[in-house]
Order: C-alpha cells, then structure tokens, then sequence
C-alpha cells in the first residue's frame, strides 16, 4: 500500500488499509525541494508516515510496517511524481512486494498510471512481475463514507479550480 500526502490521500489510504492489510506502507518515498532541504526541515514521508500510525492508533488498527523515506536520501534534481513512483516500485521489488497499491488524488491518477506504466516497462523491471493497482482518493472515501464525501466530492468536481488542474495535468 503506497499512500502520498495530503488529508484525504492519508483518509483513503487509512480505509485502504483497513480493507487490505497490506505487508506494508509507504507514506510518500521521495527527497524534500530544495528550500525545504535549505530549513532542514522533514521530509513528507516523515509526516505522513506519522500521522497514518496515529491514525491507525487512533482506529484500533494494527500498526504496518512503515518505510519512512529519510532526510539522509536525498539527492540532486527533482522530486516528483515519477521520481517516487520509481523509489516505490524498487522499493517493493527490494521487499518482495509483487503487488503495489497506490493512492492518489483523481487529478493526479492520469500521470501516476503513465509514469507507472513507463517504469515497469523499462529493462529495469521488465521480467521483476510487479502488479499495481491505482486508487483516488476521493472515490475511495465516497464508496466508504458516502454520506460525508459524495457531496463534498461533486462539489470538488464540479469546481473550477478542479477543471483548471485537470487540464493542466
């Protein structure tokens, strides 16, 4: 199970988990931009990763086997995206985890299903079998909670601001 940041991606995550009971959990794998690297601040694996033990705490819920990415990972260049889907998907081959669950927000599903699909096609994971399922967010909790999500979900949908980042992305 592989969750990104932000509330409702923890929120879907934390159902996916209760639901699943994966090996393990990965709360966003990839190094700080570069101001926060300046502040030396945390890195969002490192938040996350928190916030979803005090979530399953907080739900009675067995507590993963979390992989925190670590401040002493970093490396030049960008993070991104693509960058954290590759550490994930090494990751998983490193742990013997052949199927991958990933969480992310709709407007972001697109690309994360493009950039997954362009990994596990090069020669580095060609023969290593890794299967990934990809889950938004917001349909997670709207199928488990409808009552509370549904109409804040059409109304994230129906927004403009969701149309503008849909386009964008």
């Amino acid at each position: 199970c592989v969750v990104g940041g932000g509330e409702l991606i923890l929120a879907a995550g934390l159902e996916l988990y209760r639901e699943h009971e994966p090996k393990l959990v990965v709360c966003a794998s990839g190094h700080r931009a570069q101001y926060l690297t300046e502040a030396d601040a945390p890195t969002e694996s490192e938040i996350m990763s928190a916030r979803f033990l005090e979530q399953c705490r907080q739900n009675d819920l067995r507590e993963p086997e979390i992989v925190v990415w670590p401040k002493e990972n970093d490396v030049p260049g960008p993070s991104n995206t693509e960058v954290e889907l590759l550490n994930i998907l090494r990751l998983a081959f490193e742990k013997g985890c052949l199927v991958v669950g990933v969480v992310t927000v709709t407007v972001h599903l697109q690309r994360t299903i493009l950039f997954t699909r362009r990994h596990l096609t090069s020669k580095e994971f060609a023969n290593k079998h890794i299967k990934v399922g990809f889950f938004a967010s917001e349909h997670v909790l709207t199928r488990v909670h409808p009552e509370v999500y549904a109409p804040r979900t059409l109304k994230l949908f129906s927004s403009e601001a969701f149309r503008r980042s849909a386009i964008r992305e």
